[in-house]
């Protein structure tokens, strides 16, 4: 087997898996969980934390290869970064997509957030657009239509979108409001 193959056939294997474990999140809460708007709820924060799982093991990748060179399938690791860059976008896009048409009711409950919940859904937002944007041009042909130093340059913005993330899970996350509020 190519070197290439085991690449593509590792990203494959993730990305079936990430699908797979949305559609396995769903039915685990549509069973476990009778209301269903908690059901949503639940489902939609379900998708977020998995979305900021897979971005941080995205993140994580070249740090952990540095500090650790021996780990075992460091070079596996390394090449499943594209494949849990998109799976982290594609959990974000079920949240974006439940949190905005289910939950707040799409475009018409905009006019009923407060200046805060705006901002926190505008930083979200632009986060997703380059998470998509990342998405898009994380293939091969891509690489090699833009040049990897443009790619790499693009690439780049995933820690500015992933402190839009975190300023955006701050605002929203019920359970860091919590902590919030105990605090006072």
């Amino acid at each position: 087997m190519r070197h290439t193959d085991k690449k593509t056939r590792l990203r494959i294997s993730i990305l079936i898996f990430s699908t797979a474990l949305s559609l396995t999140l769903a039915l685990i809460i549509y069973l476990l969980i009778p209301e269903p708007r908690l059901q949503l709820i639940r489902l939609t924060q379900s998708y977020a934390l998995t979305a900021v799982f897979f971005l941080y093991l995205t993140l994580l990748a070249t740090p952990l290869i540095q500090a650790l060179p021996t780990l075992p399938f460091a070079g596996n690791y390394i090449h499943a970064r594209r494949s849990l860059g998109l799976s982290a976008c594609y959990f974000a896009l079920l949240h974006g997509i439940l949190a905005f048409f289910g939950q707040l009711g799409g475009f018409e409950g905009i006019f009923f957030l407060s200046a805060r919940y705006l901002l926190a859904l505008s930083l979200s937002t632009v986060a997703l657009f380059f998470l998509l944007l990342m998405s898009a041009t994380s293939y091969d042909r891509a690489i090699q239509k833009i040049g990897y130093t443009h790619w790499k340059r693009l690439h780049r913005i995933v820690y500015f979108a992933a402190l839009l993330i975190l300023l955006h899970a701050l605002m929203l996350g019920s359970h860091f409001q919590h902590l919030r509020s105990e605090e006072r």
